[in-house]
């Protein structure tokens, strides 16, 4: 896996084959055959690898709002690190030990907040889906960056001949090129949360 996260940051997001993962290891990519029945395969147990990554050193925090929001952070960080990798794999369920300590980690904190039954598990589905597509959303930005060498993505820079007819984007035209990615994310993140808040089930 270490070899296979090597290749997708040095060489891109459709880098990694069986020939290539090969001979990052000093082995025939046969030997690598052995291991994996297709680059599907290599995928998933990267996806693991990516779970491991990002739950390393997790611990639950007293409060359940922290908990989520310490996940939330963890994806987003590896992504940012790894986003070929996890271009390429965050969208799959993998089945994994590491998906389960995920998995489990957020019900966890649903649960805290009062959540049972289907209710946990739409709303397990609601921020899980948020904080995979927004770090695939994070890892494909990059990645267009670092293939075009410039800073190009989420900027909207707006000059329309008749501004006076856009008012509102007219007024924030500053804001709108120079916003942060991470904070915008943190933002969505903690709207979330607020939600589950507000929702929770008393018990």
């Amino acid at each position: 896996m270490e070899a296979a996260l090597s290749i997708f940051e040095n060489f891109g997001r459709d880098a990694l084959t069986f020939n290539r993962l090969g001979a990052e290891l000093g082995a025939s990519s046969t030997a690598v055959y052995r291991h994996f029945q297709g680059r599907d395969e290599i995928l998933e147990a990267v996806a693991e690898e990516l779970n491991l990554i990002s739950l390393r050193g997790y611990e639950a925090s007293a409060r359940w709002q922290d908990s989520l929001m310490d996940l939330a952070m963890r994806a987003w960080d590896t992504a940012e690190k790894y986003p070929a990798a996890a271009a390429n794999s965050f969208f799959i369920a993998t089945g994994g030990e590491n998906e389960l300590r995920s998995v489990d980690a957020i019900l966890q904190a649903l649960h805290e907040a009062g959540y049972r039954g289907s209710e946990a598990v739409v709303n397990y589905q609601v921020f899980s889906n948020m904080v995979l597509g927004s770090g695939i959303a994070l890892a494909s930005d990059l990645l267009l960056e670092a293939e075009s060498g410039n800073t190009i993505a989420n900027i909207q820079e707006y000059s329309p001949p008749r501004p006076e007819l856009f008012p509102y984007a007219e007024a924030v035209k500053h804001e709108l090129s120079n916003f942060n990615r991470r904070n915008v994310y943190t933002q969505h993140v903690s709207m979330l949360i607020s939600s589950f808040e507000q929702n929770a089930p008393r018990r």
